[in-house]
């Protein structure tokens, strides 16, 4: 059996990778900018600056923040914090209702995430539809490439040519 002295670390690390914009940030045992990355309930991962702001009415927020405290507080209490709720500006009220909305999960629903609401297609997206809108498989699609370009070079300059 080994024995260590000194200072022993377990060092876990989590990586996020925006869906979008494919910058990634690594942080260890739970530290740097994790609140800034969100994913939807189909599994896309996403930065801070790609989440869709959704405009909630106000008196939907009071609604759902009302609902909340009626799981979390004992009839008095209850009653002190709708009070409060009720009294809450519309910016105050926003940003409550956004911090119990992710609260305890980065997971938003799909009307926030930029990939379910097609506010950004991912390149995978668009290449299945470009397969399906001309009737072709991706294997098919390869082959024909394979055919007519003897290699890389040759097929690039063939895009880049098109694009002029």
């Amino acid at each position: 059996m080994k024995t260590r002295n000194g200072f022993v670390s377990n060092s876990s690390s989590s990586s996020f990778t925006c869906d979008v914009c494919g910058i990634t940030e690594e942080t260890y045992d739970g530290g740097g900018e994790s609140g800034d990355w969100f994913s939807c309930q189909d599994g896309h991962t996403f930065c801070e600056k790609h989440k869709v702001n959704l405009t909630v009415p106000a008196e939907e927020m009071r609604e759902v923040l009302i609902e909340a405290a009626k799981e979390n507080f004992v009839v008095k209490e209850f009653t002190d914090e709708v009070l409060r709720i009720e009294e809450l500006s519309d910016a105050d009220l926003s940003d409550e209702y956004t911090e119990h909305m992710t609260e305890d999960s980065s997971e938003v629903p799909p009307e926030q995430c930029p990939v379910c609401s097609f506010r950004n297609l991912l390149y995978d997206d668009t290449l299945k539809y470009m397969l399906a809108s001309q009737g072709k498989t991706l294997k098919e699609v390869r082959e024909k490439i394979s055919a007519e370009f003897p290699n890389r070079t040759q097929f690039e300059q063939f895009i880049k040519d098109i694009r002029v």
